[in-house]
C-alpha cells in the first residue's frame, strides 16, 4: 500500500479531527465498546448498500434479507463471499447510485496479484485511511510534520517523472521518494547523500526494497542517518529479513498488512505484536485449520468495509491467510485490539538486471499499461526476462509497444525481453496454487536474499529498542 495522499482528497478537517480522536480512543477501549462502534458502522454501511448499490440491492432481494437482520458479525454469513473476479468483472454494479453525495476518488490496486482492480473511495474512506496511518505510524513515534523516506517505483513511472532519477524531495510533504528501480551501487551514494541532506526520521517500503537498499548502503560504505523506525508492508516479512533490517538500520521494524480495497488492516505495535484494527474494517477468519506448529492455526482473511459508501465491499475474500494463536494472550503494550501471530501473504521475487540493479516492485507495471489483464515476469537468466501477458479488451499493438517501452525503461538496455501472450489457464502457479507476478529462478547468490522459510510473526528477532 503506497502512501500517496493528495491534499484535495483530504480537505475535510472536521471529519479528520473527529475520526482521529475516536480511533485514538478505540485502541484502549474495552472489547464491548469497540464491538458497539464496529456494529454501528456496519449497520450504516449495510443500509446504504442494500438501498443504493445495485449489486447488493439485487442480492438482498434475491435472498429475502433486510439490513437490520445482519446486526452482528456472525449474521454476515447470510451473504456470499465477494470474490476478486466479481470485483474485476462487474465494478460498476458495486458503485453507489448516490455518488453525488460523496464524490469519490478513483483508485487502483497495486497489481501485486497480476491484475489491478479499479476502486472508488469517498471522503470518509480517505479520512479513515489517513487516520489509520497516523495511528499505526504513531506507534513508531511518527507525528505530523516529521520527515520520512518512501521507497517506490510507481511514482517514477508517472507522466512527467524521470525514471532515471534516483530520488525526489517533496518539501511540502517532507517526503523523500527513493526510486527503487535505480537500486545499484552507482546510484545508492546519491540516495545516501539525499538521506543525509533531508534526514528522514522514518523509512517506509516493501521489505525487499528496504533490504536491498540496506545491503547496497553497507557494501558501498555510504553513510546515512539512522531512522527512528521502519514501516514495512505490501509483501511477506520473513524472520530473516526482519532480523536483517533491524541489524542494518539499527531501529525498530513495524510491519503492516492491508490492501487498497480497505477492508482489513493489521500492524505491529512497539511490543512486536500484530494487532487487528477492528475499527478500520470487520475481519472474518474463515476455514480455520492446523498451523505449522501445535500452538497455531491458519484461517482465510475476509474483510468488510466500515466506512466507504461509494463502493462498499461486504465479505470480501482477500485471498490471504492469517496465522492465529490457539490461545492468544493480551499484548504487553496494553492495546486491546485482537492479536494474531502473523501474515501468510504473497512473497514476490526480484528481477536483477545485468547492470546489478535490484527491481523488487515490477508488479506495478499493469497499472501503467492499459490493455494488460494479467502480467507475470519470469527471470531464468541474468540477462533475459520473459514477460507473460494475458491480454485484455484494450490489448493491441499500441498496448504492446507501451508495455515493452515501460519494461525497457526499468530493466535497462542490456536485458533481453521476450513478450509472450498467454491465457489465464497458462499462468505459472506455485506448488501451493498461488500465482505470483514476479518469479525468479536465478541462483540465490544473484538475489543476495536470506532465503529462509518462515512467516512474519510476532516475537521474531530483529527489533531494536
Amino acid at each position: 500500500m503506497a502512501i500517496d495522499f493528495r491534499t484535495r482528497d483530504f480537505l475535510h478537517p472536521l471529519l479528520l479531527l473527529s475520526l482521529h480522536r475516536r480511533m485514538e480512543r478505540n485502541q484502549w477501549a474495552s472489547r464491548q465498546e469497540r464491538q458497539d462502534y464496529q456494529w454501528g458502522r456496519l449497520a450504516s454501511v449495510l443500509r446504504h448498500a442494500a438501498n443504493h448499490v445495485p449489486y447488493y440491492r439485487r442480492l438482498f432481494a434475491r435472498r429475502g434479507l433486510q439490513p437490520q437482520q445482519l446486526i452482528r458479525a456472525r449474521d454476515l454469513s447470510a451473504l456470499p463471499l465477494l470474490r476478486k473476479n466479481t470485483l474485476r468483472g462487474r465494478p460498476e454494479a458495486l458503485h453507489s447510485r448516490r455518488l453525488s453525495l460523496w464524490p469519490p476518488v478513483r483508485q487502483k490496486t497495486s497489481g501485486s496479484s497480476g491484475e489491478p482492480i479499479d476502486l472508488l473511495m469517498d471522503a470518509r474512506a480517505n479520512a479513515q485511511e489517513f487516520v489509520y496511518y497516523l495511528r499505526y505510524w504513531g506507534w513508531g513515534g511518527f507525528r505530523l510534520g516529521d520527515s520520512f523516506a518512501q521507497l517506490t517505483t510507481a511514482f517514477f513511472l508517472r507522466p512527467g517523472a524521470d525514471i532515471r532519477a534516483p530520488w525526489v524531495w517533496q518539501a511540502h510533504l517532507r517526503r523523500l521518494l527513493i526510486n527503487t528501480s535505480q537500486l545499484a551501487p552507482r546510484q545508492v551514494r546519491s540516495m545516501a547523500r539525499a538521506m543525509v541532506r533531508h534526514r528522514p526520521s522514518f523509512l517506509k517500503g516493501l521489505p525487499s526494497e528496504l533490504y536491498h537498499l540496506g545491503l547496497l548502503l553497507r557494501e558501498t560504505g555510504a553513510s546515512f542517518p539512522r531512522p527512528r523506525a521502519i514501516f514495512t508492508g505490501g509483501e511477506l516479512l520473513s524472520p530473516a529479513i526482519h532480523a536483517a533490517l533491524g541489524e542494518i538500520y539499527g531501529c525498530p521494524v513495524l510491519d503492516s498488512y492491508g490492501h487498497m480495497e480497505r477492508t482489513v488492516a493489521i500492524s505491529h505495535c512497539p511490543a512486536g505484536s500484530y494487532h487487528v484494527h477492528d475499527d478500520y474494517g470487520m475481519l472474518e477468519l474463515l476455514h480455520p485449520r492446523p498451523g505449522p506448529d501445535p500452538d497455531t492455526r491458519v484461517a482465510r482473511a475476509v474483510g468488510t468495509s466500515l466506512y466507504n459508501r461509494a463502493m462498499p465491499l461486504l465479505r470480501y475474500d482477500t485471498g490471504d491467510d492469517i496465522l492465529l494463536y490457539r490461545h492468544p494472550a493480551p499484548c504487553p503494550c496494553g492495546r486491546t485490539f485482537p492479536v494474531v501471530k502473523g501474515i501468510l501473504g504473497r512473497s514476490e521475487d526480484i528481477v536483477v538486471t545485468p547492470g546489478g540493479r535490484y527491481l523488487p516492485a515490477l508488479f506495478v507495471l499493469p497499472r501503467f499499461t492499459p490493455g494488460v489483464r494479467f502480467l507475470q515476469l519470469l527471470q531464468e537468466s541474468p540477462t533475459y526476462l520473459r514477460v507473460l501477458v494475458v491480454p485484455g479488451m484494450a490489448w493491441g499493438e499500441q498496448a504492446r509497444e507501451n508495455l515493452e517501452a515501460m519494461t525497457r525503461s526499468l530493466v535497462g538496455p542490456h536485458m533481453g525481453i521476450h513478450l509472450e501472450l498467454i491465457s489465464m489457464e497458462q499462468r505459472i502457479k506455485d506448488p501451493s496454487g498461488k500465482v505470483r507476478t514476479v518469479i525468479s529462478r536465478l541462483p540465490p547468490e544473484y538475489l543476495k536474499t536470506p532465503r529462509l522459510p518462515g512467516i512474519a510473526g510476532a516475537g521474531d528477532s530483529g527489533r531494536c529498542s
